[in-house]
């Protein structure tokens, strides 16, 4: 196309100036520029002409003037196919169940149209130039071939980064939804900044979504794919490896012809095709959180192999390590997790640091169900799932998948008395002890625990022995005189009872030659008798320089491991970088800084022990500290500023640059700052799934910031308090809500706006505990206080009011309200249904209308709201899409409606499959009820897809009522 745009120009005035166009153009861009070069020259339509006698260059024979476009794309035999676009045709015609979803082209031929009719089967083009939607087209036992970049005739055709990258929002819904249903495999393609690859970003980005992605290369130069692709392979970093999967080498005029011989040959013929990995292609230039936190590097390994062997040798499905702090058991789980993954033994690992905190379980569940399932379910898809519903998802997942899952530092979910985890973790422990799986949890923390169960096995640390103290000194190049040796080895392992942090720490001292052995030991005895706890750190603190202890206080307020690079940019001016590094590579020598390497070509991150952090934390006082943590505040706010406008579809990492600055403001008492950034945040965490990240800074916040009623940020706060009751109701702690709750009443002065607030928490609150009575007390209280007053406020109690009602038999009652004052006929006739409105909003009315048995009526609004869901994308989609569709099965089951009613069911189960085990088994379970019903002529669908066909074609038919 290029070599036709230079001949179009040549000889003519613009001649130069195209060919330095050209010469100084990137070769991926010039196609682009040459365009945009015509256009502005010549116009439109000189462009549009030129692609037409493209085209038209591939007929067999030339055609006259005026030509009849109709004939010409209704003759197959005149056109010349190459190999790959004939078997698009001929595989997508033998095999329409497979391709029952339109092909995406930016071609602008016709030549897969001609290629299917050849094959003998029916072909819709479908030609979206501007914006549009191609889901709305119906054409049974047709294929559909949707030209997102315009087509040969009848339309302009786009080319130019202007024309490519116009925001088109009809066809951006199409895409999106295309993509949620199907496993896309992209041949041929440049990835150009397009409405296709900017939507299927964007559904990457905000990984909500269960997609699959299969990305070829023609090229099998990985070199080359990474310099012509730098974009592309940057956006798709996060999941690639995972739900996006690169490969290189792939001729489609080989692979194609070869695939479509398989498909009809006994015998057929294999094309090998490399899989392209991340690490491989990709080299990031930024880290990006794989979802999950990072073991520490097992550098100084002495000692432990009896608790090695007894691990390796184990078949329990829960393995706990206990000990005081520093006895190295985070570095015997990591050497574990490492022998086990370079024995091949396992195909996933998860590394949940908990950081002896509280609420930071059901985010690291949500993680792993993420990461186990290869990304195929997403935070978000859980965002309504309680903790329970999470670990049993998990477990699903990991019958059929070998993993190791480490719970690092569980202090917090101890009961220390008892010798038993709490809550979710006790959950977690005695179904995967009880339950058939291929996973292993491996848990750490200081206190031990006690279980009989055989599927349980407990690993005590004590101190290093005197033998292994030896070896760990000689390790780190400590040399004794041969006749002390014994004595000062046994004096410095008496000294620490044999504490394996402390020694690492002395042995490096003394190995490095920052201290001689006997002045420190003189030290040491000097620190115990003074009652110092831990008197190893003072006497290393005391050796070292300000620029290496301005380092490690920097790292001591760190809220996460982070690449050495971005701890530098926090420190900003306080030290150059070469003095940065050289303090770094001193403090990692001295093994005062954990390293930690992620894999995957990414770099290390560094953070400090537990006991180095706390000892530095607690050497200054607050104000000391202050001027440290501000510089990373204001490093989050430069991280908040740059990726606000895509919050919305940032992952967990950029989040984390949010809850980084609540945590760090909370500690140097900021409190406004940190509702704000929580206040901004915690809606993107909610959505994407991690509740309980919110609940634990929502919970530090309202327990330290108290404002009164007239506080410009007390509407911010009410708001974050009842997302908080919410949240913690949603997940079954109501004692908790209850806590919160009696809190905020008591900032209540009397009977305004904000006491309906509490009317609905309370009411909402009560209504997921099925006591519908108290629910609906409370929320007639906020509906007759706001009536009666005519309060103005935004606070509301009447949806909250209308579920308990619906809940409780009042059937009508709550249909009332739940028409928002529409009439009921209105929104019965299928032609005023709008796929704008969302889906609950039929479904509501629909659940009404078949409690009070009026099937018809709620099998119409039911269908409605499920083909409202089906073309609508948001996080919950999975979960709604469900209860649509199980609905809809309940309502034709009761109508006789039986062939379509099992396929309802089936889809409600596919549907829960990924986010909801408990749910998928009840939808599975009533599918197999119906099917057992159904006449004996009547075969019922085998596989999902089948059902799926059946389901929407029901759906999106007017005759369904």
């Amino acid at each position: 196309m290029v070599q036709e745009v230079v001949k179009m120009f040549d000889g003519t005035d613009e001649n130069d100036a195209l060919r330095t166009l050209l010469n100084s153009t990137d070769i991926t861009q010039r196609y682009q520029e040459a365009m945009r070069f015509v256009i502005d020259c010549r116009g439109q339509d000189a462009l549009n002409n030129i692609i037409q006698n493209a085209v038209l260059k591939a007929r067999t024979a030339s055609e006259p003037h005026p030509l009849d476009f109709d004939r010409l794309e209704s003759d197959p035999k005149g056109w010349f196919l190459r190999p790959a676009v004939r078997a698009v045709g001929q595989i997508v015609h033998d095999h329409p169940h497979v391709f029952s979803e339109p092909l995406l082209t930016s071609n602008f031929d016709p030549l897969l149209e001609v290629s299917i009719r050849a094959a003998g089967g029916n072909a819709m083009t479908i030609v979206l130039p501007s914006d549009g939607q191609f889901t709305n087209v119906l054409a049974p036992d047709t294929s559909k071939v949707v030209h997102f970049h315009g087509y040969w005739h009848g339309s302009d055709t786009l080319h130019t980064p202007a024309q490519l990258t116009r925001n088109r929002p009809q066809l951006k819904g199409c895409l999106r939804n295309l993509l949620r249903e199907t496993t896309l495999v992209v041949m041929a393609y440049g990835g150009w900044s397009d409405v296709f690859t900017r939507t299927l970003v964007e559904v990457i980005s905000e990984q909500t979504e269960p997609l699959n992605v299969l990305w070829t290369f023609y090229s099998d130069n990985e070199e080359d794919i990474a310099k012509r692709n730098p974009r592309l392979l940057a956006a798709f970093e996060p999941l690639a490896g995972q739900r996006v999967l690169f490969y290189k080498g792939v001729d489609c005029h080989i692979f194609l012809p070869h695939l479509r011989e398989k498909l009809v040959s006994p015998t057929p013929k294999i094309v090998k095709v490399e899989y392209l990995s991340k690490s491989e292609v990709l080299p990031p230039s930024i880290v990006v959180s794989g979802g999950s936190d990072i073991p520490p590097q097992a550098s100084a390994w002495v000692g432990r192999e009896t608790e090695l062997r007894i691990m390796l040798s184990s078949n329990a499905k829960v393995i706990a390590i206990s000990g005081f702090g520093g006895n190295g058991k985070s570095t015997l789980a990591a050497k574990y997790l490492e022998m086990r993954m370079t024995a091949g033994e396992i195909a996933h690992w998860y590394w949940a640091d908990c950081k002896e905190q509280s609420n930071t379980l059901h985010t690291q569940l949500v993680r792993m169900v993420e990461r186990v399932s290869r990304g195929a379910v997403r935070g978000s898809q859980l965002a309504t799932a309680d903790s329970e519903a999470v670990v049993d998802l998990l477990l699903v997942l990991l019958a059929e998948e070998r993993a190791i899952l480490v719970f690092d530092n569980i202090d917090k979910y101890v009961d220390v008395e008892e010798r038993k985890a709490l809550g979710t973790m006790q959950i977690l422990f005695q179904r995967a002890m009880s339950q058939p799986h291929l996973g292993q949890f491996l848990i750490t923390g200081r206190p031990s625990l006690d279980y009989t169960h055989t599927s349980f096995l407990q690993i005590p640390l004590s101190g290093l022995s005197i033998e292994e103290t030896r070896r760990l000194f000689e390790m780190c190049g400590v040399i004794f005189d041969p006749i002390s040796a014994e004595e000062k080895i046994s004096e410095v392992h008496a000294l620490t009872s044999g504490h394996p942090l402390a020694l690492n720490l002395i042995a490096n001292q003394i190995g490095k030659g920052r201290a001689d052995f006997d002045e420190l030991i003189i030290k040491l005895k000097k620190g115990i008798e003074a009652g110092i706890e831990n008197p190893v750190l003072p006497n290393i603190w005391d050796t070292l320089n300000e620029k290496q202890k301005t380092v490690l206080r920097y790292l001591a307020e760190l809220i996460h491991p982070e690449p050495e690079q971005r701890v530098a940019s926090y420190l900003g001016t306080a030290i150059k970088y070469n003095q940065f590094s050289k303090a770094i590579r001193a403090l990692k020598a001295l093994h005062m800084v954990v390293v930690k390497t992620p894999g995957g070509g990414l770099a290390d991150t560094i953070e400090l022990h537990p006991l180095v952090r706390d000892f530095i934390r607690h050497r200054f006082e607050e104000k000391e500290r202050t001027p440290f943590i501000s510089s990373l505040i204001s490093f989050c706010d430069r991280m908040i500023g740059k990726f606000r406008s895509e919050i919305s579809s940032a992952p967990y990492s950029v989040l984390e640059n949010w809850t980084a600055k609540v945590e760090l403001c909370l500690r140097t008492k900021r409190y406004e700052e940190a509702l704000m950034a929580l206040f901004e945040v915690k809606a993107y965490l909610l959505l994407n799934g991690y509740p309980e990240e919110f609940l634990r800074l929502a919970l530090e916040l309202v327990s330290q910031f108290e404002i009164d009623a007239e506080d410009k940020n007390r509407a911010n706060l009410d708001q974050v308090f009842d997302d908080l009751v919410r949240v913690l109701s949603e997940l079954g702690r109501f004692r908790e809500a209850d806590l919160m709750l009696s809190k905020f009443e008591k900032s209540i002065a009397g009977k305004d706006a904000r006491f309906i607030l509490l009317c609905n928490i309370r009411g909402y609150s009560l209504w997921l505990r099925k006591d519908f009575e108290a629910a609906k007390q409370w929320a007639t209280k906020g509906v007759e206080l706001k009536a009666s007053v005519g309060l103005d406020t935004n606070y509301d109690c009447s949806h909250t009011l209308a579920l308990a009602r619906r809940d409780s038999g009042e059937y009508e009652a709550a249909l009332k309200y739940f028409l928002f004052g529409q009439n009921l006929e209105d929104i019965l006739n299928a032609e005023n249904y709008k796929p704008t409105i969302a889906g609950h909003y039929y479904g509501n009315i629909g659940r009404c209308l078949q409690f009070l048995s009026r099937l018809d009526e709620a099998i119409t609004c039911l269908r409605f709201s499920a083909r409202a869901l089906e073309e609508q994308s948001n996080s919950m989609s999975l979960m709604n899409e469900g209860w649509a569709a199980f609905w809809i099965g309940e309502v034709l089951e009761k109508r006789g409606d039986l062939e379509v009613a099992y396929a309802a069911f089936r889809r409600a189960a596919a549907k829960w499959k990924p986010v909801s085990p408990s749910r998928h088994r009840e939808a599975a379970h009533a599918a197999d009820r119906v099917r057992e019903m159904l006449p004996l002529e009547v075969v019922a669908p085998a596989d999902d897809w089948e059902c799926k066909r059946i389901f929407l074609e029901w759906v999106r038919s007017d005759k369904a009522a």
